[in-house]
């Protein structure tokens, strides 16, 4: 509720005083010195009902004059020699102006019904000199001189003008407001109508009057948007949101013009926007309100609508097609708006929605690059939060069925500390922990064993040989598993222990044996921590009593199990004859494939024996092979020169529980073993302690930083976020082992600032080869396209079929939001700054440009994110 200081009177007057009485002394001086702070609603009765004097400018040093004027926020208009209530009416509503609150004067009667309106302005004004102006243009209005139906008190112009309280409320109001702008353009267009003939005599004459500057046939009197794009050799006078011009040292300046004759403000550099009438009646509620005809918009909200709506293509026919009547009274001002160069009206400026929108005009809301589509965001406390997730993941663990338990859950809301409790309460279960990485799986073991439960931790065979200090041996290893022979690794580890023994530590040698000798026994295991891609190395049918819990995004693992090949090295195995005839068949209609082309593949399977010919062969071509002969899903990607290709994706036919930030219910549901089995529920969010400050007017993609030079962006992101460590491509050097495609699992930045760069745009194959293998249509090529997602409303290149669409945005968001999630922001009191044209969750967007930089492109043909 509004609250306004006032100057009123403590007591009441019932009667008004003889003229020079010395009561009115007394009543000037307990007003002066009486301040109050009431609402609206209070100033009505207390005005209105209960009889008390007040000023319609506040006043300070306990004086009532014109020298001791501190500010005014009320008009006042006092209707004694001529009222006539209904005219009164019909003229405010002619011309937009809306009061307040009216009542009866203490002398009214039926014979005389002589009243007071009351205005409230939407600001204070504070300077003096605007205030008379305004004041002064109102009783002009309301000067009929040609006849004698309505005619306010013209004596009523000094700034500290008292005015006695009233017997009985007429009308109320209380949220009508009225803007100086308002003021203005009514005046303006009273003096068109009245003195049609003779207009611009009597604005020289009103303006030297007022002692204001004519600027293009109209009172220089400014909202500060429009004045300050003008360079006039004017007096200014600035008062918050208004500025007004003067004659320069009180010359006689009557009508100053731009040297170009032109207005010089920013409305006449605007472009036109071009928008969809029904994207804009969503946009905007007040123009679905006014073009459904829902009610009858007051005068401010059809100005607000006018104003910005000549900016948008088709926006004047729209106009006046929902325009109720008075059309030709809005074709003068529509003509004048633009004659006059009007900027786009606020939306605060009497929009009933201004607040909920956020938005500052409907021109920017529809011209903005990233725009918020509701500001009512609505969080828990986080201690909520964690108890709902603690309850899902209960209920998920008591559940006796097979279907995927999939929990949405913020970034250090507390998932593993939540799954770590419940296994400590339920000492009659067995469970598998799978992490994304191996560090995080330490932790995971460490903080079990804390808790006093034993567990067993699965062993990567490569992460183990990395802690040996035996290069050589760890890049064959490496190559190995990248080309599809990791069932030989084993026996390549023993050859290379015998071909080095002497060469060998003993803890060397201890660790080599453990590696190739038998398998862990994970039977009988209380609990088992492994690495998501250990789980799906795993033998579940031996382990079918165990609860499988997921920590993090299993299907980005999923995701990531994808391979190439050189179509170089395509043709190689064919004209070697590394594969059957049939298969070779089959590889070259591959070849035959248009770019950007899926097709649904099945080599055949190679055994043990196959395989051991094709790793005999392995150094004639670079790629993974066996892989290939695995796959089911292929593409053709012929500006990189290669296919890409991945094995079925689908879920496991057991019950899991998967605990992630980032996952996505529609992908769960689509991919292969989800469907109905999929149990989807999503922990309300909690406010972060810290900020997110996202600077969106780059697209910061590897194309984008290229262009602008990566030491320069590397400069910039400095200059701006200060020395933090940074989260990028591999492309861009910093001192962190973290990158985009490698950002699960790290705790190591918590509660630090750090900046995020880049927007981690995959290569459109890669998009359309797991669109292939989810069963979407991968038809449609990337175009640019205003999409919706997570509260805010974007421009990107993406797909136009929603599923495709969904499966990229999600790929992107979720690196972002897990780099994000690396600095603990949701507890953490810390800043983490990010330079990314995709809007972030709770982030506070700041669109203006950063680089020096004038062609852009988000789509990139660069390396797919991988780890």
């Amino acid at each position: 509720m509004d609250k306004f200081e006032i100057n009123i009177d403590k007591h009441q007057i019932r009667k008004k005083p003889p003229k020079g009485d010395r009561i009115f002394g007394r009543i000037s001086n307990r007003v002066a010195k009486n301040k109050e702070v009431l609402s609206i609603e209070e100033i009505i009765y207390e005005v209105g009902e209960h009889y008390k004097a007040f000023t319609r400018a506040n006043m300070c040093n306990n004086t009532r004059n014109d020298n001791s004027f501190e500010k005014q926020i009320f008009l006042v208009l006092d209707f004694d020699e001529h009222p006539n209530y209904e005219k009164f009416k019909e003229k405010c509503q002619k011309y937009g102006l809306n009061y307040t609150f009216t009542y009866r004067s203490l002398r009214w009667s039926k014979e005389n019904p002589k009243f007071r309106a009351v205005f409230v302005l939407d600001d204070w004004i504070k300077d003096s000199r605007i205030a008379d102006a305004v004041n002064r243009l109102l009783l002009i209005m309301f000067d009929d001189t040609d006849g004698n139906d309505l005619k306010a008190d013209q004596k009523c112009k000094e700034l500290s003008r008292m005015f006695l309280g009233g017997k009985k409320v007429i009308e109320a109001f209380p949220e009508n407001r009225i803007s100086i702008r308002g003021v203005c353009y009514a005046f303006h267009e009273y003096l068109r109508e009245k003195k049609r003939d003779n207009y611009g005599a009597r604005l020289k004459t009103v303006a030297k009057d007022l002692n204001v500057a004519i600027i293009n046939n109209k009172l220089a009197i400014y909202e500060a948007a429009q004045a300050n794009a003008m360079q006039i050799d004017l007096e200014r006078v600035e008062d918050g949101n208004i500025v007004m011009f003067l004659p320069k040292n009180n010359k006689k300046i009557i009508n100053h013009k731009n040297k170009t004759g032109k207005n010089n403000t920013e409305a006449s550099t605007l472009r036109t926007i071009t928008i969809n009438k029904e994207t804009l009646m969503e946009m905007c509620l007040l123009f679905k309100e006014f073009t459904e005809e829902t009610r009858d918009l007051e005068h401010d909200e059809k100005f607000i609508l006018a104003t910005n709506l000549r900016f948008i293509k088709g926006g004047k026919t729209w106009f006046f097609e929902a325009l109720p009547e008075h059309h030709s009274k809005w074709k003068s001002d529509w003509k004048y708006n633009v004659d006059n160069d009007y900027m786009p009206s606020g939306c605060n400026k009497g929009c009933p929605y201004a607040e909920q929108c956020g938005s500052s005009t409907i021109y920017s809301k529809c011209g903005s690059k990233i725009r918020k589509l509701s500001n009512l965001d609505t969080y828990l406390p986080l201690a909520n939060c964690q108890e709902q997730l603690k309850t899902c993941l209960r209920e998920a663990v008591d559940a006796e069925d097979d279907n995927i338990y999939v929990i949405k859950a913020q970034t250090a809301l507390g998932k593993t500390e939540a799954y770590c409790n419940i296994i400590q309460e339920s000492p009659d279960k067995q469970f598998i922990i799978a992490v994304p990485t191996c560090k995080l799986q330490a932790e995971v073991v460490q903080r079990l064993k804390y808790k006093g439960i034993e567990c067993t931790q699965t062993e990567s065979v490569y992460e183990t040989i990395k802690k040996l200090d035996l290069p050589d041996l760890e890049e064959m290893v490496k190559k190995l598993y990248e080309n599809g022979y990791g069932r030989f690794v084993v026996k390549q580890i023993r050859t290379y222990k015998n071909e080095n023994y002497n060469k060998l530590t003993k803890y060397q040698c201890q660790e080599l044996d453990h590696l190739t000798g038998k398998k862990q026994g994970l039977e009988t295991s209380r609990c088992i921590v492994t690495t998501h891609a250990y789980f799906q190395m795993m033998n579940m049918d031996t382990l079918k009593d165990y609860e499988i819990i997921i920590d993090e995004d299993f299907l980005i693992t999923l995701f990531k199990r994808n391979w190439s090949l050189s179509l170089g090295d395509v043709k190689k195995i064919i004209e070697k004859n590394m594969l059957s005839s049939n298969d070779r068949e089959k590889l070259k209609l591959i070849l035959e494939m248009e770019d950007q082309e899926t097709k649904q593949i099945s080599f055949t399977k190679p055994n043990i024996c196959k395989l051991e010919k094709l790793y005999k062969r392995a150094d004639e071509i670079s790629g993974p092979l066996p892989m290939l002969l695995e796959s089911s899903c292929v593409v053709m990607d012929r500006v990189h020169e290669e296919i890409m290709f991945c094995k079925k994706i689908e879920l496991p036919p057991r019950k899991m529980i998967i605990l992630s930030a980032s996952v996505n219910e529609k992908l769960y549901e689509d991919v292969p073993g989800g469907g109905e089995r999929v149990r989807f529920w999503n922990v309300p969010d909690a406010k972060y302690k810290g900020h997110v400050i996202q600077y969106t007017a780059h697209t910061m993609s590897r194309k984008c930083i290229k262009t602008a030079g990566t030491e320069k962006v590397q400069e910039k992101v400095k200059e701006i976020a200060g020395d933090v460590p940074v989260i990028s491509f591999k492309m861009i050097d910093t001192d962190l082992d973290i990158h985009f495609g490698k950002t699960e699992g790290f705790d190591n930045l918590k509660g630090k600032d750090i900046a995020i760069v880049g927007t981690p745009h995959n290569r459109p194959a890669l998009y359309k080869l797991l669109g292939e293998a989810l069963g979407y249509n991968t038809a449609g090529n990337i175009t640019n396209h205003r999409v919706e997602r997570n509260n805010y409303e974007f421009r990107i290149m993406t797909f136009a079929d929603k599923s495709m669409r969904n499966l990229q945005l999600f790929l992107i968001e979720t690196e972002l939001e897990q780099a994000i999630g690396r600095a603990r922001v949701l507890r953490e009191d810390c800043t983490v700054y990010v330079f990314s044209n995709y809007p972030c969750k709770q982030a506070e967007l700041n669109m203006e440009p950063y680089l020096d930089i004038t062609v852009e492109e988000e789509t990139e043909d660069e390396e797919e994110i991988k780890e």
